[in-house]
């Protein structure tokens, strides 16, 4: 039996309008077109400043993207709590160096972490990785060479085997790594495994992007990402709870590490940009470079949902919540209860 076809016509602003949101529900079956329609239709509709409409479309169309891409919130919540508990009396050795060219840059997805890495990539002595997959598979080949999944074996890990997996990583690697030049790791959800990074590498750094907690989740549920990825982004409830999730443990390796940790606020970089970039590149101990101030030039490829913002100079004016207003407030509330 075939699909009734989409139905959503190209139309003009002063057409634009509740009859077209109508016509995209009417249509049967979930495909990724229609899917991909919703969410382009949501983002017109907010151009014209329809929050309403808006929003009701958006709603819709992560409720049907849920529909086929499932997330289990407490099982994910319970992986959490195994994986700070694994790190309570994790042996590690405190004198290494190991790593100290190494930047990982972790954060909830809109976050700025396209944002942070490009300004550093932007300094002569950095050589941006981007998403690299090597931390999850040095810890994928541990889990399977022990027949243990990762954190269940971390407690015991000695200082010996933190240090075997150090190196291993490090020659995962060696095609970014220059004598007087740091890389960048920038895998956002590597914050589940940052405890278990700077176990193998001591010496390296952490930058966290962190966005105010509403404008980070409304951003991830106005995006629709590629199939596999950020399945917690398409119900309100599941944001919230992955977000506080996310927010713990980031909140405990801060504590944990303290000076190797650095808080990247999105809004204090936007606010002040000169100071917080002077402030990051003494972070990462780099001389002040004023092309990291000019970052939107620095031809790089880049493959993440903010490639286009990488590319313009920082805008002030990119919060959507005010926008919308009371129709956030389920969002807010699930925040609020999920703290």
């Amino acid at each position: 039996m075939s699909e009734k076809p989409i139905r959503v016509a190209v139309v003009g602003v002063g057409d634009f309008g509740r009859n077209h949101v109508r016509v995209w529900r009417e249509n049967e079956g979930v495909t990724d077109d229609r899917i991909s329609i919703g969410f382009s239709l949501a983002r017109a509709l907010d151009d014209h400043a329809r929050y309403a409409e808006s929003l009701a479309v958006l709603n819709e169309a992560n409720r049907l993207t849920r529909s086929i891409r499932p997330w289990d919130a407490a099982h994910f919540s319970r992986h959490v709590d195994a994986l700070l508990h694994a790190f309570d009396n994790v042996q590690r050795s405190v004198t290494d160096d190991r790593g100290g060219n190494v930047v990982f840059i972790v954060s909830m997805p809109r976050s700025g972490s396209s944002l942070t890495e490009q300004i550093l990539a932007s300094h002569p002595q950095v050589d941006a990785a981007g998403e690299l997959m090597e931390l999850s598979g040095v810890l994928q080949d541990e889990s399977r060479h022990r027949n243990i999944a990762f954190p269940h074996w971390v407690p015991m890990a000695t200082p010996a085997d933190w240090q075997r997996m150090g190196s291993d990583y490090l020659r995962r690697t060696k095609r970014w790594q220059q004598r007087g030049i740091l890389f960048t790791d920038k895998l956002p959800d590597n914050w589940l495994r940052i405890g278990a990074a700077m176990a193998m590498l001591p010496g390296a750094r952490v930058v966290e992007c962190r966005r105010d907690a509403v404008e980070t989740c409304f951003s991830c549920f106005r995006t629709l990402f590629n199939e596999g990825t950020q399945a917690f982004t398409y119900d309100i409830a599941d944001l919230a709870a992955y977000y506080r999730d996310y927010a713990r443990t980031t909140d405990r390796w801060c504590t944990l590490f303290g000076a190797r940790w650095r808080r990247q606020s999105y809004e204090a970089l936007v606010a002040d940009p000169q100071t917080q970039i002077r402030e990051l590149l003494a972070f990462c101990g780099l001389p002040y470079d004023a092309a990291c101030e000019r970052y939107y030039d620095t031809d790089r490829s880049v493959r993440t949902a903010s490639a286009s913002q990488v590319r313009e100079p920082l805008m002030s004016d990119t919060a959507r919540a005010p926008k919308y207003g009371a129709l956030l407030d389920p969002l807010r509330d699930a925040l609020k209860s999920a703290s």
